[in-house]
């Protein structure tokens, strides 16, 4: 098992964020940045990623990404 902060901060990096956003703005802001980078290293699926409903998709594709990294 491998926390999600561990794989997050190997494939996102660390992400910035404005003070005083809401709990909210934060998680929304932290999926997006998931789904941004999924599109990065996999542009081919571009079709699968293209909303925002899809960061469960994203982040899935991150985690099995970091998993191939590590062997």
């Amino acid at each position: 098992r491998v926390p999600p902060a561990t794989w997050k901060a190997s494939l996102i990096g660390k992400l910035v964020l404005p003070a005083g956003m809401s709990r909210a703005q934060r998680s929304a802001a932290l999926k997006e940045r998931a789904r941004a980078r999924a599109l990065e290293l996999f542009p081919a699926f571009g079709e699968h990623l293209a909303r925002k409903a899809d960061h469960g998709r994203a982040e899935a594709a991150l985690l099995s990404e970091y998993g191939r990294r590590m062997g």
